[in-house]
């Protein structure tokens, strides 16, 4: 857990795991065993998994659960692997650095990265344009 003043209900990261159907397993496993989770980017996974590869999905435990979840994922011989693990992690551990994304969800992550993308051509076909390197 990464914050000692955090509301105990606040959700916290338990683990990213790359494949869906494994991250259900696990959620539920927890949840028959009494503790709460949620699945975050399960419907980005299952519906871009054909086009980006491995986006994960994000098992969220209420913080004062969080000792009993990994407890519970102990005791059915669980390992999991931590963020830096995650092949989703090299592809948006830069993004965590510019400020506004640094807490932001993987989906608004992807988005951030799409934009600016999109906003970097933009600005060279602009220029080009005006160089008189493109003529239309």
């Amino acid at each position: 857990m990464n914050k000692k003043n955090q509301d105990p209900k606040s959700p916290v990261v338990l683990a990213n795991i790359q494949r869906a159907q494994e991250a259900e397993y696990i959620a539920s496993i927890l949840r028959a065993e009494g503790v709460e989770c949620y699945l975050q980017n399960l419907n980005s996974n299952q519906v871009l998994s054909g086009y980006v590869e491995n986006i994960g999905v994000r098992i969220e435990v209420p913080a004062e659960q969080y000792e009993k979840a990994t407890e519970v994922l102990c005791a059915y011989d669980i390992a999991l692997p931590s963020d830096s693990d995650t092949e989703v992690a090299a592809l948006t551990r830069w993004v965590e650095r510019i400020p506004f994304m640094g807490g932001a969800s993987l989906e608004r992550k992807l988005w951030g990265l799409l934009i600016v993308t999109v906003c970097a051509l933009l600005l060279l076909a602009v220029i080009l344009f005006f160089s008189g390197s493109i003529h239309l």
